[in-house]
């Protein structure tokens, strides 16, 4: 503040302009840095819960809950559930503190929206769902508030754009690739610091003490120097780029008996959510054949859950129905040789490793572990941008 106090309104060299275009805009992206976090959270939440919740579920379940640290390790392991539980503290710390500058009002075109939440630790599940078509008919606060960030920073380029005619336009982010620890991410907050590092820096070398004053004329050279240094680039369209309606599990999709083949969703065992049918079936025969005379645990045991995961992380859904199939083959027919059961192809460490867990009576653990594989959560997780981030 003291720092525009000393400046011209209309400086004329570009160096001022550009640094007085900077100061301006500062205070207002104080939040951007906090994107990619808001973004990989709102991501994994639209992926992880497509076609597992209800509306009404949605309506009373809190956002904290599903992201208890210890439900979050049964299902995604200790490494990844570290990584969202990070993702998702760091994201409430960013919408709360952008609802504390803004007096709880987002900014939606020229309506102003009022959020009902001051701490999104708190709300529930369907306050940050992008539930209808669009954003303003009900809920989908998280994303609004992304949009009023990327929009403020898109500002703020433009005004850069303006003054600084002389260099070569630069390609958009896309908002997806913003997660954390990607490129993207790490050009974003390099920029943000760089531009306010460099700045005032450059600042605090020419003031004059005896006037009291800056040496407008140098600082105003330097800035020009370092003009590609803290050229920004802009983000695409989060409505276009980033956006997507979530998809509710439907009511009384929820019990094997009742099972809708044209569904999109089905409920098995208390636990597991899958997408096709064909994979429950799949899923409920090979586990009835491993299961006979042994006793299946309802969640696969760490020590075979990491190493299947680590032997098998190439495999893809079509791999992982043809591990079912065999195990299925094989528990069945109680065959002494995996060949000609219907496995994948296997190169030798993932043969050696089923052949140890077979010969250890495990396949009921194997199974149950390609059936949280098969399961809608499991397997879009693994596309995910978040994953990168491991």
């Amino acid at each position: 503040a003291a720092l525009i106090d000393y400046m011209p309104e209309d400086g004329a060299h570009t160096g001022m302009r550009l640094l007085m275009t900077v100061l301006h805009h500062l205070p207002m992206l104080a939040h951007v840095r906090y994107l990619p976090e808001m973004v990989e959270l709102y991501l994994w939440i639209h992926k992880s819960f497509r076609h597992v919740v209800t509306k009404d579920e949605a309506m009373t379940v809190r956002v904290e809950h599903i992201l208890d640290e210890n439900l979050l390790k049964q299902r995604f392991g200790s490494v990844t559930s570290s990584h969202i539980r990070r993702v998702w503290s760091r994201a409430v710390d960013g919408v709360n503190s952008f609802l504390s500058a803004n007096d709880s009002i987002v900014n939606w075109d020229c309506e102003e929206v009022s959020v009902p939440f001051k701490d999104m630790g708190t709300c529930s599940l369907i306050a940050i769902l992008s539930e209808m078509d669009h954003p303003t008919e009900g809920n989908d606060f998280l994303f609004m508030i992304i949009n009023n960030i990327v929009l403020q920073y898109n500002n703020f380029v433009t005004a850069m754009t303006e003054v600084t005619t002389g260099l070569d336009r630069v390609a958009e982010l896309h908002p997806k690739s913003l997660v954390c620890n990607s490129r993207s991410s790490v050009v974003l907050n390099g920029m943000l610091s760089s531009t306010e590092d460099i700045l005032l820096g450059l600042v605090e070398s020419y003031w004059i003490d005896e006037e009291i004053n800056f040496n407008e004329a140098k600082i105003s050279a330097a800035v020009v120097e370092n003009m590609e240094l803290i050229c920004p680039r802009p983000i695409k369209n989060p409505v276009s780029f980033l956006r997507e309606k979530f998809a509710f599990r439907e009511e009384g999709a929820g019990t094997t008996a009742d099972m809708d083949r044209t569904s999109d969703a089905v409920f098995c065992d208390g636990f597991y959510y899958f997408t096709r049918n064909e994979d429950l079936a799949l899923y409920e025969e090979a586990k009835q054949c491993a299961n006979d005379g042994r006793s299946l645990k309802g969640s696969a045991e760490a020590d075979i859950q990491h190493t299947t995961a680590v032997t098998f992380h190439t495999f893809s859904h079509s791999d992982w129905r043809a591990m079912l199939e065999g195990l299925r083959n094989f528990t069945e027919q109680r065959a002494l040789d995996h060949n000609g059961l219907g496995f994948p192809v296997l190169n030798d460490s993932q043969t050696s490793f089923l052949i140890s867990t077979m010969d250890d009576c495990r396949a009921a653990e194997l199974v149950n572990f390609c059936g949280y594989q098969l399961a809608s959560e499991a397997y879009r997780y693994v596309g995910l941008p978040s994953r990168l981030a491991e």
